[in-house]
């Protein structure tokens, strides 16, 4: 086998990393306990909802009360006075594209009950989406599609509603599914690379970690990672498995507030593929850099592109990353074992992780 070929053939290897674009969140209101006043706020923490999204329920609650799915579901009533309930998220979703719910109105006293449609990118300032739109007793299944930029969602009953003649009317909501992009990463190798077309935002994200290289942590025979939370689009990246989940879910995300990756190195192309000369940079493989020949890097990955001929191969060491200063002197000198991002473990994993305040490389 020629070294064209064998170059080729070890690119083709490095390219263990599938995309999906799309993930959802479903809210069935299942966890939190039955509210009985129907005529104040009703909150649900991120915490005890189903899905990890916080809600504001106004003259409404969670309910028992003809429940659409399961045990229970949201519930807002309306009066004879003019008080007209709410449904709205208090948690941002990142990048969200769709909500679809299943909803019903009672027409108990004379009542009509019509809602409307809103998202906000802030949480504060609302803009319509659908207005008016009138429900019937049954229940029936609704999707909204939601502008770019779009973060929080709302249902709420309209002033153009017929209020019961007496006592209340209620609306029911139900089975919330949330869709919003995200990219799917199922890396096999604790190293690999990564160039995405997207925004992706690794902050909360445990077992994978996103790493730049910078011009002034290329050494005679090694290269220093830095690590990066909020990545923009379309910069090469080397990845950190040190999780053993097969894939993980990154959310994308505007690209606000991005990490600056300026005069980072690592150099590849979402959308095509990378001519790669020889001796013009370095290829990730086995948790070193190679000195590349001439071949072809897939779309989607990254290599080192910098002119460094005196070695033939680079190994890695890591820069200072956002968890490692929470873990405290006490546990250092314990001879505990600790992942980059703070977290004990029982035994060191392949990858890197940190002994007595130590980086170590398994």
């Amino acid at each position: 086998m020629n070294n064209q070929l064998r170059y080729f053939m070890t690119l083709l290897l490095m390219m263990a990393v599938s995309v999906g674009w799309s993930e959802t969140k479903t809210e069935g209101f299942e966890k939190k306990s039955t509210g009985t006043d129907f005529q104040s706020t009703f909150t649900v923490p991120s915490t005890s909802s189903d899905c990890g999204i916080g809600w504001e329920i106004y003259y409404g609650a969670v309910s028992k009360q003809e429940c659409i799915s399961g045990k229970q579901s949201a519930a807002m009533r309306i009066y004879t006075a003019a008080k007209y309930g709410y449904l709205k998220t208090t948690t941002p979703i990142d990048n969200l594209t769709n909500v679809s719910f299943k909803a019903k109105a009672s027409r108990a006293n004379s009542a009509t009950i019509k809602i409307n449609i809103s998202y906000s990118n802030d949480g504060s300032t609302w803009t319509l989406i659908k207005s008016d739109m009138e429900l019937s007793s049954s229940a029936n299944i609704f999707s909204f599609d939601i502008p770019v930029g779009g973060r929080y969602f709302q249902i709420a009953i309209s002033p153009n509603s017929k209020r019961p003649s007496s006592k209340s009317a209620q609306l029911t909501i139900d089975d919330v599914v949330f869709t919003y992009n995200s990219v799917t990463l199922a890396p096999s190798k604790a190293y690999t690379t990564l160039t995405s077309a997207y925004s992706l935002d690794f902050t909360n994200i445990t077992g994978l970690a996103a790493f730049i290289v910078k011009a002034e942590d290329v050494k005679s025979n090694s290269v220093k990672l830095t690590q990066v939370q909020k990545v923009p689009a379309n910069t090469g990246l080397v990845l950190q498995k040190t999780g053993t989940e097969a894939s993980y879910s990154i959310p994308v995300f505007d690209g606000t507030d991005a990490d600056n990756v300026i005069g980072n190195l690592m150099y590849g192309s979402a959308t095509e593929e990378v001519s790669v000369a020889a001796e013009s940079g370095y290829i990730l493989k086995d948790g070193k850099f190679h000195l590349s020949e001439a071949g072809t890097l897939a779309k989607g990955k990254a290599y080192l592109r910098i002119v460094n001929t005196e070695a033939k191969e680079l190994n890695i060491t890591f820069g200072e990353s956002t968890g490692i200063n929470n873990v405290n002197e006490n546990d250092n000198e314990s001879g505990k074992i600790f992942n980059l991002a703070g977290q004990q473990m029982k035994s060191a994993v392949k990858g890197v992780y940190i002994k007595n305040g130590k980086k170590y490389i398994k």
